[in-house]
């Protein structure tokens, strides 16, 4: 693993050892960016893609450069719930679905500051 790699990792690992709101919604985040178990395209499309193109807006738009749809992904995260066929989509396991729900609370969720 590269030095850089490896620096960035126990920063994040540090930052999540705190066990606290923030960790958690961090945690949350990361968790449901990695997608489904399966090749739903459908899915992801209602819900990762959405999710990282609001926790990362520079990357998502380097890579799709459309403005438009960088705003259907925000709006969607910040104004979604998720989809009531969430559950039987992927098997009729919640897994996915809770994670993706902490993922959009966590995103949601303003900074008392």
């Amino acid at each position: 693993m590269l030095r850089e790699v490896r620096e960035e990792l126990d920063r994040i690992e540090q930052f999540l050892m705190r066990r606290d709101t923030a960790s958690a919604d961090l945690a949350a985040i990361l968790t449901a960016l990695r997608s489904s178990d399966n090749s739903d395209d459908e899915l992801k499309a209602i819900t990762t893609s959405p999710l990282r193109s609001v926790v990362f807006p520079k990357l998502w738009e380097s890579y799709h450069n459309k403005g438009e749809e960088l705003q259907v992904g925000v709006d969607r995260v910040f104004g979604m719930k998720p989809p009531e066929n969430l559950r039987t989509t992927i098997g009729g396991s919640y897994h996915f679905s809770l994670h993706h729900n902490l993922a959009v609370e966590a995103v949601r969720r303003e900074d008392p500051r």
